[in-house]
């Protein structure tokens, strides 16, 4: 029998090296890897027979599968120019009979602070691709900023997928370093202590290839010469499978952020890492229940009892409280019913130990939330342990047991239980995989439109999410679209996948303003607590009421006085409901088997979310920012008035 991947998590105290050693002549188990950057964890293969010994030992905390089924979340000194381009947010935007680089992505435009918006007939005109935008491009602008992330080194943490053709990387234009043409800022590395080729990139792989088509798009949407905001940083992936678990690759990362020497070309300063969480494992809508079978809401905001007459037609005491009711089509008779889908109960204990012990070696770890329509709050939220459903027993229960097709297209498949025969007890915000963590940055995915910046309708959300980046048609060098007249290929990214690094470039500029005025790199919680203070929040609470006024049963609207979604009155089951999308419009709340879950688990609800876009101030300084005579060594001119900067509030 074949040996699984495990990662054990010891309990304090424990020495991993001690622990291998006691297996030495065991055969059930190997060790695989001492986790030497996290020295609480070990990662070892073991028959399964053999997993409940491995879990029943007393030195031992918690064990998790390191091979647990996972995907890809969706698919500028001085100053830089880059342009002018035609700045696009639509497929009927571009033509393969110009060059790929002829464009730039609509974040270049929304994101920032200098770049001059169209207008018509003298009055400025919204960009984007929804309907309410009044125009979905605009001819020849520049994008210039001052701060490029340079000597940020950004590595995007991948699932397996389709790899680049050999020196694919090098010679993409978007890769190109402005300072050095014809050398490209993608780095193959050989990455200590992984086995699988895909992470040595120069020793074992066919030379050269080092990116997924996914790791292309992400690294262009973060750090493109052309479609990304740190145009200078240097780029990096590694890939999980192979052999190499997610909390080895992160071991990997983390003991090769360590281990650098300061930079003789930065005043000796070590260059600071970013890592980009690219990897979910769609846990987030799992099991159903009929809200009719919820006997009680237990919530720190108070306890709720199901009303005498049960809930009938009023949710609102579930969506006050952010967990928001979906249809759920019934596998063995195919009706409908109004249910809550709650996350996985299991959490990745090993990968949140190597998040947290990331983060306080200084590794600024940037993560997309999901593709899913989950809703979480953190892992240190009074909720999180403290908010729980009781389930009557004997009630009806579904489990989404998933199904995976040739494509490697993850889809909705219920199977019907029936609950045991006493009450049970199920906690609402379990988070499984990278999100959740406080010692991150979570990213959620939003449109690409100035009249209607709301969530993409997939987008993973809740009071868990810290920013919101761009999602859905982004141009990028996402490889999955056509070869444009320059020999490259294109494409539109999407997906908390892209949203995620739109969110890294603009953290790479913050940090390389910050080192420049201060002659230190930020810290993690200081790049969260710029990034966030930079956000930008234009008017979203009219947009999302705006959204909601779309929303239809039938031929017929469904509102509330305010505008927004009717959860005191809300419709049979069996009716769909829709809302006005981008381009025409779309089911929401609603999960049968054969649901996509990466992308078409929908619906619009805010659900405690922030509202904050990720956003950066391009023009670099102002005079008036600044005194006293230049420095000659250090943090070079201009010197700012030293301010603390304020996260500011929610509205």
């Amino acid at each position: 029998m074949s040996k699984v991947l495990l990662d054990v998590v010891l309990k304090d105290g424990e020495d991993s090296t001690v622990f291998g050693n006691s297996f030495s002549s065991n055969s059930n188990v190997d060790v695989k890897n001492y986790i030497v950057a996290f020295p609480s964890l070990i990662t070892l293969k073991v028959e399964e027979s053999y997993i409940n010994t491995i879990k029943s030992d007393s030195r031992v905390l918690s064990v998790d599968r390191g091979d647990e089924p996972c995907c890809s979340p969706g698919v500028v000194p001085g100053f830089t120019s880059i342009g002018p381009k035609k700045v696009v947010s639509g497929s009927w935007n571009v033509s393969t009979s110009n060059n790929g680089s002829d464009y730039m992505p609509l974040q270049m435009y929304l994101d920032q602070d200098n770049m001059d918006p169209p207008t018509s007939g003298g009055t400025n005109q919204k960009v984007g691709r929804n309907s309410n935008d009044e125009t979905s491009s605009i001819d020849a602008r520049t994008y210039s900023s001052r701060w490029t992330g340079k000597n940020v080194d950004i590595v995007t943490l991948e699932t397996s997928g389709d790899f680049c053709d050999a020196n694919y990387h090098q010679n993409h234009n978007d890769f190109d370093d402005l300072d050095n043409t014809g050398t490209s800022r993608i780095i193959p590395r050989d990455w200590a202590d992984l086995e699988a080729d895909r992470n040595n990139q120069i020793s074992s792989f066919p030379p050269g290839v080092v990116n997924t088509n996914h790791g292309m798009g992400v690294l262009s949407a973060a750090g493109g010469t052309i479609c990304g905001y740190a145009k200078k940083a240097n780029l990096y992936q590694t890939t999980t499978g192979g052999g190499d678990g997610t909390v080895e690759v992160m071991n990997a990362i983390v003991a090769w952020h360590n281990s650098k020497t300061g930079n003789p070309s930065n005043n000796n300063l070590v260059n600071p890492t970013i890592i980009i969480g690219e990897i979910q494992w769609l846990k987030n809508r799992r099991i159903a229940f009929p809200i009719e079978s919820v006997g009680e809401i237990k919530s720190p905001s108070g306890d709720v009892t199901r009303p005498g007459g049960g809930w009938g037609t009023d949710f609102s005491e579930f969506v006050n409280r952010d967990i928001i009711p979906w249809q759920v089509r019934d596998p063995d008779t195919s009706t409908d019913v109004w249910c809550v889908v709650l996350p996985d109960t299991w959490e990745y204990s090993s990968l949140n130990t190597a998040i947290d012990a990331a983060w306080d070696a200084g590794v600024v770890f940037i993560t997309a939330a999901g593709n899913d329509g989950g809703c979480y709050v953190k892992t240190s939220d009074a909720r999180y342990n403290g908010e729980y459903l009781k389930i009557d027993a004997n009630s009806t229960k579904y489990i989404n047991e998933f199904e995976i097709d040739e494509n490697d297209i993850w889809k909705v498949k219920w199977v019907k239980y029936t609950t045991s025969a006493s009450v049970e007890d199920h906690n609402v915000w379990r988070n499984y995989g990278f999100h959740g963590r406080d010692k991150a940055i979570d990213v959620a995915a939003g449109r690409n439109s100035e009249s209607w910046p709301v969530f993409d309708l997939y987008s993973v959300r809740g009071p868990g999410i810290d920013i919101i980046g761009r999602g859905a048609d982004t141009w990028t060098a996402y490889p999955s679209g056509s070869t444009y007249a320059d020999g490259k290929k294109w494409g539109w990214f999407s997906g908390t996948s892209c949203a995620t690094p739109t969110v890294v470039g603009k953290a790479a500029c913050i940090m390389e303003e910050y080192m420049t005025y201060n002659n230190v790199w930020p810290t993690p919680a200081q790049v969260k607590e710029l990034l966030l203070s930079q956000a930008d929040k234009n008017n979203y609470q009219e947009s999302w009421s705006g959204m909601r006024r779309g929303l239809h049963v039938g031929n017929t609207k469904i509102v509330n006085d305010a505008g927004g979604f009717d959860w005191t009155n809300v419709p049979a089951a069996s009716s769909r409901i829709t809302t006005t999308v981008s381009n025409g419009s779309a089911w929401i709340n609603f999960m049968a088997t054969g649901t996509h879950m990466n992308g078409s688990v929908r619906y619009i609800d805010l659900a405690g979310s922030t509202r904050r876009f990720a956003s950066y101030n391009t023009k670099g300084f102002n005079r008036s920012q600044t005194r006293g005579p230049r420095p000659k060594s250090g943090g070079v001119y201009p010197r700012p008035r030293i301010q603390k900067h304020k996260i500011l509030p929610e509205f």
